[in-house]
Parts: C-alpha cells; sequence; structure tokens
C-alpha cells in the first residue's frame, strides 16, 4: 500500500491522505490511467473499512468477500490533464455511508488535491457481501441492520447515463476478445472491477483506430473520460475468454457504451462520457 494517513475515521466517515502517485497507476501516454485512478479511490475504500469504517474489519471472515455491484463516477479532466509522471499530487479522499440495506451498502468517496482543495473526482459505489464458496449475495448481519436503520440517506447528486442494450448487428459495434489472467484478479479470486475498465479502454483504442467512431480517431487514452455509469452483473474467473462490446451514441458522439460478456452471460455494462478534447503532452513526463 502507498504511503497513507488517516486524518479521520468512524462508523459513517472517513477521510484518508495518499502522498504520491504509483507508477503503476499511469498509462502509456505518461497520464493518470482510468483503471488506475479506480483503484486507487479502491484503496481508500478498504483502509476505510479495515480501520473502522461501517465495522467491516469485525464482520468479515475467512469465507466472506465484498463485491462491487454498481458505480457512479464522476471525474474532472484536471485528473487526467494536469497530473501526469513526475508531477507530485497529495491525494484527499473522503468517504462516506450514504445508504444501508439488506444486502447491500453504499458510499461516495470524494477526491480532491489536498494542498489546493481542487475537486478530481468523486465515486458512488454500493457493495454487496458473497460467501466466497458459493459465489452467491448474503445478508448483512443483523446487529449491524440494527445499527444503521436509522441512517438518513443523504443527497446524492450524479446524473444517471442510461447502459442500452447491445445492438444485435452492424458495423457499428466493434468488438475485442479478452482472456483474463491472474495477475487481473484480487482477494475474491475474480477479475478485480478496475481490469474490466482497462479492457474497455483497450476496446475503445482499437475502435477508435479502425475508425468506428465519430472524433476520436486515435488512442482513447488521451482522452479524459468525465463521467461513468457502471453495472457488475456477474464475475469473470482466470483464463474465460471475454467478449468486450462497444459503440457510439447516436447523438451525443462524447457518449460511449461497451457491454463485456462471457458467451452469451452478461457480466459488465458501462457509459462513459469522454472529454472531446485531447490531454497535452508533458514535457517532464518524456512523453
Amino acid at each position: 500500500m502507498a504511503q497513507y494517513v488517516i486524518n479521520q475515521m468512524d462508523t459513517f466517515h472517513g477521510d484518508v491522505s495518499f502522498i504520491g502517485i504509483p507508477y503503476e497507476a499511469f498509462e502509456r501516454t505518461g497520464h493518470w490511467s482510468l483503471w488506475g485512478v479506480v483503484r486507487m479511490f479502491e484503496a481508500a475504500r478498504l483502509i476505510g473499512l479495515y480501520n473502522g469504517l461501517f465495522y467491516y474489519k469485525s464482520m468479515e471472515g475467512k469465507g466472506i468477500g465484498l463485491v462491487v455491484i454498481t458505480q457512479a463516477v464522476r471525474l474532472s479532466p484536471d485528473l487526467h490533464r494536469d497530473y501526469s509522471l513526475f508531477k507530485t499530487l497529495k491525494q484527499r479522499y473522503v468517504l462516506d455511508i450514504v445508504e444501508v440495506g439488506r444486502r447491500s451498502f453504499s458510499f461516495v468517496t470524494r477526491l480532491t488535491n489536498e494542498e489546493t482543495g481542487q475537486f478530481l473526482g468523486e465515486i458512488l459505489l454500493k457493495y454487496v457481501l458473497i460467501d466466497r464458496s458459493t459465489r452467491k449475495s448474503i445478508p448483512l448481519p443483523e446487529a449491524f441492520l440494527e445499527k444503521y436503520s436509522k441512517h438518513t440517506k443523504k443527497e446524492i447528486k450524479f446524473r444517471k447515463l442510461s447502459i442500452p442494450s447491445c445492438p444485435d448487428m452492424g458495423k457499428n459495434v466493434f468488438k475485442l476478445k479478452v482472456l483474463p489472467l491472474h495477475s487481473d484478479t484480487d482477494r475474491n479470486n475474480h477479475v478485480n472491477q478496475s481490469g474490466y475498465f482497462r479492457f474497455c479502454i483497450d476496446c475503445a483504442t482499437d475502435a477508435a483506430l479502425a475508425g468506428n467512431y465519430r472524433h476520436f480517431t486515435s488512442d482513447m487514452c488521451w482522452y479524459p473520460v468525465l463521467e461513468m455509469n457502471v453495472y457488475h452483473a456477474n464475475e469473470s474467473l482466470v483464463n474465460e475468454e471475454l467478449v468486450v462490446n462497444t459503440w457510439q451514441d447516436n447523438e451525443d458522439f462524447r457518449l460511449i457504451f461497451f457491454i463485456i460478456k462471457r458467451k452469451d452471460t452478461v457480466l459488465f455494462k458501462a457509459s462513459f462520457l469522454f472529454y472531446p478534447e485531447m490531454s497535452k503532452r508533458k514535457r517532464n513526463s518524456r512523453m
């Protein structure tokens, strides 16, 4: 884990700072990768959960894990444009539990530049508990439901991007086959949620280079992602061939859709809203 400082932590609220961005979080353009960004948000959440947030540490057992089922993401284009290799950033993540149900709980994580207060991103995420042996979701313990039953839902301001069904036929849908490897998995022995974002950007780049998109014709890593709505429908294991499908909205060229399947089973659905201008090359990143 990168160096971090816990500024505040209780059952409903967390505040964590990181010093610097891990080298592996950057992609080939020298900018902070989308999958690296969501992975850092994940790190902040886990630090919170293992240090008192939601009393999760006392709930987790050897056979129990956490799985992401939905994500709504809002990112500043500055996150991609301004923070490249060799530029320091003191990240501050503020976490708040916003909703607790019988089988799931949700919270918002907000990222800012701690030194300037600049807003960089925010993720609303829903988790479920799973039994690692059956791979099925399980209810939250009754004691936790009683403790959190009176917790009021905070106001959540996220635009809802629709995720349409994948068109059945037509040249407008681009497909990419991917094979998840052991290095793509996490403690739940399935593909980590950040891996799907990498698969999507790889597929989008191939689609852009092949001429399947309007406006976007080069490496999609150069374009900041502004918003995403994501639904994780099923899990993917090692050596299971997946097909990533992507196509562009007919009216808004910035809006690109993804559906990832294993044969006929849908695993992942998402809408990505891209910034229309490429981030500039950074001299100090040598890229």
